[in-house]
């Protein structure tokens, strides 16, 4: 059904003031506006154009332009132009990055224009053209943000040789993004879109030896899985992070709040953390969720680490003062992601709860559906909050067992959700 209040949303406007005249001038419908015709052109869906020149220094016959299309249902047109006007050949590749506050949209293509001396006597191709469309759900999750980003173009160029390698362009664009993406103190994710880039976040990095899905490039050390990246900290340069499985001990201490629902053998603890030290999982290119634990991974281990004195008021954000509070809500991400029918729409769901500060760790009166109690982050302080109240000052994993099987713990409302959501799989 068509309505204006639709077509603000799929313009992705929801913010203040909300009037046909804003709406007109974001579809560039000019006056006089018909309601109607208004809401007729908003059914298809709104886009936004970044376009940027590739210009070179004085010197060098090689430019050209590239042209990014975001679009509100999801969809994008990645498209550029090359031309070498000189005699020497060139390998290049271009790069563009929409950037927003809290994340990016990168894209990037790399090909070769013949010089005059490619064939002097023929006629040598000295255009690369090309337009990769697709469609990324997550853009359409993020619209209201993305609509507001702006684009930038860098580029790498050779005039012999090539740069057409997965291994080349994966370190190309691991430098690139170490300098100038990467390196922002509040980007929580990158999204990856196009044929190229797909192919770096779905390499399965490094060796057994140290840690599948995870590369560092200039100091800043990235994870890579399902089309996007989330810069991490907390690891030295060119040394491994420390990662680990689960001991017994743990597997029986988080049995007592999720019983046999956790994926443990597709868990595997490290000690990095997000930009800004945000703890966070995510789901490995190879199938295994890392959750990232930063300082809790070993001061002193996950079950026994403690971070803030606040009381636990449940639904009110806070510390995790009991120990191991922290890893059960971080073993909540790991069941999350075990149990969901599209992990990349997860990953923009913790994204977007990120975004939204400690607000995002809010939940009502018990009562709702699981699944309607807050952000993914909400829910899993359910179950951190609940383990918190009556698992602290446990001395021993039976006595954390015995707490949190008391009827205090048994009887609280929120125990609802463990026992028929987490403990049965249901989500």
């Amino acid at each position: 059904m068509k309505s204006f209040r639709n077509a603000l949303s799929k313009a992705g406007m929801s913010d203040p003031p909300l009037s046909a005249e804003r709406l007109a001038a974001w579809y560039r419908v000019n006056r006089p506006i018909s309601l109607t015709g208004l809401t007729d052109t908003a059914q298809s869906p709104a886009a936004v154009t970044f376009h940027g020149d590739v210009i070179t220094p004085s010197g060098t016959a090689l430019g050209g332009w590239v042209e990014m299309t975001l679009r509100s249902d999801g969809t994008y047109t990645f498209k550029g132009h090359m031309h070498d006007s000189g005699w020497d050949p060139y390998d290049f590749r271009v790069r563009a990055v929409v950037s927003t506050p809290n994340l990016v949209v990168a894209a990037q293509r790399s090909g070769h224009t013949d010089g005059t001396g490619s064939d002097p006597l023929g006629h040598p191709n000295r255009d690369c053209d090309w337009q990769e469309d697709g469609k990324e759900p997550r853009i359409e999750m993020f619209w209201p943000e993305v609509r507001q980003g702006t684009m930038t173009v860098s580029k790498s160029y050779q005039d012999v040789g090539v740069l057409k390698t997965i291994e080349d362009i994966t370190a190309d664009f691991l430098g690139f993004v170490a300098a100038d993406v990467l390196g922002s103190p509040v980007l929580g994710l990158a999204l990856v879109i196009g044929s190229e880039l797909g192919k770096v976040t779905g390499l399965k990095w490094g060796d057994p030896t140290i840690l599948v899905g995870v590369a560092e490039v200039a100091g800043i050390v990235a994870v890579f899985g399902f089309g996007a990246l989330v810069p991490a900290i907390g690891v030295a340069v060119a040394i491994a992070p420390n990662h680990r499985r689960l001991n017994q001990d743990e597997i029986r201490f988080a049995s007592a709040v999720f019983g046999d629902t956790l994926p443990i053998d597709r868990i595997m603890l490290t000690d990095m953390a997000g930009l800004g030290g945000r703890r966070f999982t995510f789901p490995n290119v190879d199938g295994d969720i890392l959750v990232n634990l930063g300082p809790a991974y070993s001061n002193p281990d996950p079950m026994h680490y403690t971070q803030g004195n606040y009381p636990i008021i449940q639904g009110t954000p806070g510390g995790y003062p009991t120990q191991g509070q922290l890893f059960i809500h971080e073993l909540v991400h790991a069941w999350q992601i075990a149990n969901s029918w599209f992990v990349p729409g997860w990953i923009c769901d913790g994204a977007s709860a990120q975004m939204q500060g400690r607000s995002t760790y809010q939940y009502g009166p018990a009562g709702p559906s699981y699944k309607n109690m807050g952000s993914i982050e909400a829910r899993a302080a359910i179950v951190d909050q609940w383990f918190g109240k009556y698992a602290k000052g446990w001395t021993s994993v039976d006595d954390a067992i015995a707490k949190l099987n008391s009827p205090a713990a048994t009887s609280d409302p929120y125990f609802t959700y463990i026992a028929n959501n987490i403990r049965l799989k249901q989500e």
